[in-house]
């Protein structure tokens, strides 16, 4: 009776170790999805010179490559490329010359002309790189992928100037923008969790929730001249701060291959 005991609990455990195994088919597949970057810590304090970075506390982004290798039935790599563009920003704008005058003060000054490059977002983005481990809980229906990545955010910086006029003055100000770096690549560290539910085989819906931390590495200079005797004050604006954001994102997980033993399914 014990023997044959002992045979059925192991009929049953192998069964059931068989059937684990037949959720974990997927070995590589790609991660398609669109989301939400919404700060915690921001970069942004308020400077005029905010409106020169291609870059926004809260933002929408695009996760236009993603893709996910399995070594086994646990464990895997990942790899994520998003891109998040932001507002449409013209230099020449009346509304960055209104930022500067604000700055320096609109009871003094009236902006008397503007220039610099002119910068169009849908040409410029945000972009983050990341690549990590990935561990994976699935059943028949449902998976659960807690990860951990590090990677690089990078987003571009334009040069500007806006002319100020003294009110009762014959005087002229020209305020000036310049970048310390065309580009700043920030080493970017993200932890997140991706959990969704199997439709197919081969396609599953997938909501992905994530922390990023990064710390850019910027700063852009303010000189200011005057045209009547060439006089320049300068001063720096640090953009050195530490970013905190949570992200959200929707999409689906496409199932490219299956482990050998699956293939035929």
């Amino acid at each position: 009776m014990k023997t044959i005991t002992f045979i059925l609990m192991l009929l049953s455990c192998t069964s059931i170790m068989f059937a684990q195994d037949h959720n974990y088919q997927s070995k590589i597949t790609i991660n398609p999805a669109v989301g939400a970057i919404i700060p915690i810590k921001k970069l942004f304090k308020g400077d005029a010179s905010d409106a020169l970075i291609g870059y926004k506390d809260l933002n929408f982004y695009w996760q236009a490559l993603s893709g996910s290798l399995y070594f086994n039935r646990r464990f895997g790599i990942q790899f994520d490329a998003q891109i998040a563009f932001v507002d449409k920003v013209n230099i020449n704008a009346p509304k960055f010359q209104e930022q500067v005058r604000e700055q320096f003060g609109v009871d003094r000054f009236f902006v008397a002309g503007s220039g610099g490059e002119v910068w169009y977002a849908n040409m410029k983005s945000v972009a983050r790189v990341m690549l990590g481990g990935v561990y994976r809980y699935e059943t028949t229906r449902w998976f659960l992928n807690p990860r951990l990545s590090v990677g690089v955010s990078t987003f571009d910086i334009q040069n500007a100037s806006v002319v100020l006029k003294e009110k009762d003055s014959h005087e002229f100000y020209t305020v000036s923008y310049k970048r310390s770096n065309v580009a700043t690549n920030s080493f970017t560290v993200l932890a997140g969790i991706s959990t969704g539910y199997k439709l197919r085989p081969r396609l599953y819906l997938n909501v992905d929730l994530s922390g990023s931390y990064f710390r850019p590495n910027l700063t852009i200079n303010e000189d200011v001249r005057q045209a009547s005797n060439g006089e320049m004050s300068s001063r720096t604006v640090d953009y050195k701060r530490s970013i905190v954001s949570i992200n959200a994102a929707a999409g689906v997980i496409i199932v490219l291959q299956k482990f050998k033993e699956f293939r035929s399914e």
